[in-house]
């Protein structure tokens, strides 16, 4: 299955209220990391490791994680990031079939 990158992109920015840019990395410096995430005031850049996310599921499950830190403003992966992390994923599947 293809994976619609605009799409995603899309639904992170609303998700966030800020711009998103989903990059795909296959860089040894990404080695042990599924994504990674940095941001600002006005901007959100995900990276994520193209040799561990090779499916819809797998980058949707990433993005969901990365945003969860965006969202909660939690550097760590807490119990409310957990549960940010968890409402991310159904809410980025939803929107992301629909039609």
């Amino acid at each position: 299955m293809k994976i619609k990158w605009k799409r995603l992109k899309n639904i992170a920015s609303v998700i966030v209220k800020r711009n998103v840019e989903i990059n795909l990395t296959t860089d040894d410096s990404m080695k042990g990391y599924n994504a990674l995430v940095e941001y600002n005031g006005d901007s959100v850049l995900v990276f994520l490791n193209g040799n561990n996310c090779k499916s819809l599921d797998m980058v949707i499950d990433a993005l969901a994680h990365e945003l969860s830190h965006v969202v909660t403003g939690d550097q760590q992966d807490s119990n409310r990031h957990k549960k940010a992390w968890d409402s991310l994923k159904e809410k980025i599947k939803e929107e992301y079939h629909k039609v």
